[in-house]
């Protein structure tokens, strides 16, 4: 254990806090909004002396909703719908693609479990479409890059039409 000692706050310098009033365990520190003492892990990077933020994670979420639900005009219940919507979720074995708009199986889409529903927000066919066009494009890139590194022309005839030129 260890004693914290009181620290200045405020714009004149002299002033003393009582945030880190009494002894706290080692590891661990009080939140100036909740007043409960939680592990270091719980609160982010800030400019404290122990370069945490005052308040716990928790405590600045809750202020953060409050902010954004008043600058948007909005109640915090309001936002949690909205949230909800927002979600992809899966309905009868069908899920909607974010791009072409249309109901298709679950099986459609790939698997990714950064996502809600565990599934992609596009449907195979429409990553594929996009998949190809971006190959075309890119292998035109860098055969163009190639045939340049090499000249621009064909060795022997001196050929330069770059479609038809080959490594």
């Amino acid at each position: 254990m260890s004693q914290i000692n009181f620290v200045p706050h405020g714009n004149t310098g002299n002033q003393y806090g009582k945030r880190f009033k009494g002894i706290e365990k080692e590891g661990e520190k009080t939140c100036t909004k909740c007043k409960q003492s939680k592990l270091l892990d719980n609160y982010r990077t800030g400019i404290c002396l122990d370069g945490k933020g005052s308040w716990c994670r928790e405590c600045e979420n809750k202020h953060m909703r409050v902010k954004y639900a008043r600058i948007t005009g909005r109640t915090i219940k309001e936002l949690e719908v909205d949230k909800n919507n927002r979600l992809v979720k899966v309905v009868d074995g069908k899920k909607k693609c974010h791009t072409c708009k249309q109901l298709k199986l679950v099986g459609s889409f790939r698997k990714n479990i950064n996502t809600g529903s565990g599934l992609g927000s596009n449907c195979v066919s429409c990553v594929n479409k996009y998949t190809k066009a971006y190959a075309v494009k890119d292998t035109k890139r860098v055969k163009l890059i190639c045939m340049m590194g090499y000249g621009g022309c064909c060795q022997c005839c001196g050929y330069s039409l770059i479609e038809m030129l080959t490594i």
